[in-house]
């Protein structure tokens, strides 16, 4: 499986289709989508506790795009250095469905 830590010390890890894991912050994911508060808030399972750098939580995305919701995670963590400078039309829309999605269009 391959991982990609976006945020070295973040407090989280994103499970995509069990191919990819994705080390995030929390507070990101929160501050920029309502979809991610409500997911990581007290009322579901994921946001009763949240992980440390040296323990991160998981959370399982089976259904999410793993080239889109990698590219809209670096965009939410101001890692843009490891986007690629074109997208095709494939990969563009597979971003764009990440954002709708997660609602996060003022974000982006």
């Amino acid at each position: 499986m391959e991982r990609l830590d976006i945020a070295p010390d973040g407090d989280l890890i994103l499970v995509v289709d069990d191919k990819l894991e994705l080390l995030v912050h929390t507070c990101v994911l929160r501050l920029t989508s309502p979809v991610f508060k409500a997911m990581l808030g007290p009322d579901f399972a994921e946001g009763q506790s949240h992980g440390a750098a040296a323990n991160p939580k998981r959370l399982d995305l089976p259904e999410d795009d793993e080239e889109g919701i990698r590219y809209l995670c670096l965009v939410l963590h101001q890692a843009n250095q490891h986007l690629p400078e074109t997208m095709s039309t494939a990969q563009l829309l597979r971003f764009s469905m990440m954002v709708d999605k997660y609602d996060c269009t003022s974000a982006v």
